[in-house]
């Protein structure tokens, strides 16, 4: 019987080619090492209390200690009150992408506003948290999580000989809540955009005495008033910048923007953005609506429920969207839609109604395939990489000569040689997608081809001996 000993050997691109190098960042082809919980600053939270901010970071396998890899910041939801960046969602983005040759992180950001859960009046658990004291605190937590996450951008690119980062090619990705802030860390980049309610305001009053029962009020203490001082530049105070960085891409997955940040950008790269959204988001409209607007409307018609007060007017996936394409402001946009409506008209058991999405989490603020749209966005992200310096994977360049056969030279040039100890019967060149370039027909022990024809890049070669296949990859120049 003929045994295959595949050798999983998968190389990296050394040139531009736009199918080749769309194959290579969407390809989860590394091991990935992680180091958790790294502090990377410090700040206050919405009590004026100094809270520290940390980050788990994922990095590809390589044989080589010094190419530089792109860099991905991930930030999970949680309406800007909940979530955490051990999220099991936002842990498997870092994973993915770090496995197709990315640095990534997941990030904290701080969370909480004042809240008034002495406005509702609902049996449904958690609801009470969803009030804040007034419309002015959404813009608040807003502004801290886009300076967090611009803080740990210039934390990990200050570090980038350490990390590896080639700070040229940076992307920044979220989910809800989490879409939103780095929708804002990328786009709000003059001092003109910062919100004026991150100015300083008068004093809020606190919480009410259920005030625990929220995780963002957990542990805190409250005491008098609260005062709401001026929250400083939209860089936030997390260590300087010791080198630029350019932002390529923005996965923003059902995020949005509170206000026009795409109109009045300065910066010279435009960054470009892959969007998801489903028309039918009761949380985040993929229009321009209030926050929760759907979710009123579910629990004021069907469970007897106050609407939810003080929730800002948000831009969606769809009006970012039209904004570019009807203002000619000329970013590169792929938007993803699922666009059956919201059936507000149902309240009873009907798939996607208002008792399916409240009460069993089983709704339209989310993926309809997080498999695919996540390959989506790879494939998006892949096109905006410039220069790219990747990394070969670890122990893929593994000579033959143990199964008695060496490739040779590899990377190649010009001419590519493979000996064998055993009758060569046939090679194949093939693409990483599996489309064969070339075939030949050897049966001898020595082969020799020339392959200036070949586009730079990264194939598979396959070996077929008399009693044995061998598979490896090899590297054109």
């Amino acid at each position: 019987m003929k045994i295959k000993n595949v050798l999983t050997a998968l190389a990296i691109f050394f040139c531009t080619n736009a199918s080749l190098n769309a194959q290579q960042w969407v390809d989860q082809v590394y091991d990935v090492d992680t180091i958790i919980d790294v502090t990377y600053g410090s700040a206050l939270n919405f009590n004026n209390n100094m809270v520290q901010l940390k980050m788990d970071i994922f990095m590809p396998k390589c044989q080589d200690t010094t190419t530089k890899r792109p860099l991905m910041i991930v930030a999970h939801g949680g309406g800007l009150i909940a979530g955490t960046y051990k999220d099991a969602s936002i842990q498997d983005i870092c994973a993915q992408f770090a496995r197709r040759g990315y640095v990534t992180a997941s990030v904290e950001y701080r969370l909480g506003y004042v809240s008034d859960e002495g406005l509702y009046q609902c049996n449904l658990a958690g609801y009470q948290c969803l009030f804040a004291t007034d419309t002015m605190e959404w813009y608040r937590a807003y502004f801290r999580g886009i300076q967090d996450i611009k803080g740990a951008t210039r934390y990990l690119v200050n570090r980038k000989d350490q990390f590896h980062i080639d700070e040229q090619n940076v992307f920044v990705a979220g989910e809800s809540a989490g879409a939103i802030v780095i929708i804002g860390s990328a786009y709000m980049d003059d001092p003109s955009e910062k919100p004026a309610a991150a100015n300083a305001i008068a004093a809020a009053n606190i919480p009410n005495t259920n005030a625990q029962s929220c995780d963002h009020n957990l542990n805190q203490v409250f005491s008098g008033t609260i005062a709401r001082p001026d929250l400083g530049s939209i860089e936030g105070a997390i260590e300087p910048a010791l080198y630029p960085y350019t932002i390529r891409g923005v996965g923003n997955m059902y995020g949005a923007m509170f206000f026009d940040l795409l109109s009045t950008s300065t910066v010279a790269v435009k960054p470009a953005m892959y969007s998801f959204h489903q028309a039918c988001d009761i949380i985040v409209p993929w229009d321009s609506k209030k926050v929760y607007s759907g979710l009123t409307w579910c629990l004021t018609n069907g469970y007897n429920c106050n609407g939810i007060i003080n929730t800002p007017y948000i831009h969606g996936s769809k009006t970012m969207t039209d904004w570019n394409t009807n203002l000619s402001l000329g970013y590169s946009f792929q938007s993803e839609y699922v666009t059956t409506p919201f059936p507000y008209e149902y309240i009873g058991l009907q798939a996607k109604n208002c008792y399916d999405q409240v009460v069993n989490g089983n709704g339209c603020h989310a993926y309809d395939s997080k498999t695919i749209r996540m390959t989506n966005m790879a494939n998006f992200f892949a096109t905006k990489i410039v220069n790219p310096e990747t990394c070969v994977p670890f122990n893929s360049l593994i000579t033959l000569q143990s199964n008695g056969v060496l490739v040779y030279p590899n990377p190649v040039n010009d001419v590519l040689n493979i000996t064998s100890e055993d009758l060569i019967q046939s090679v194949r060149i093939l693409t990483l997608s599996g489309t064969v370039v070339k075939t030949f027909n050897v049966n001898q022990s020595t082969f020799q081809t020339k392959v200036p024809e070949l586009s730079s890049g990264v194939y598979m070669l396959e070996i077929t001996l008399e009693n044995l296949g061998v598979q490896t990859t090899i590297i054109r120049k």
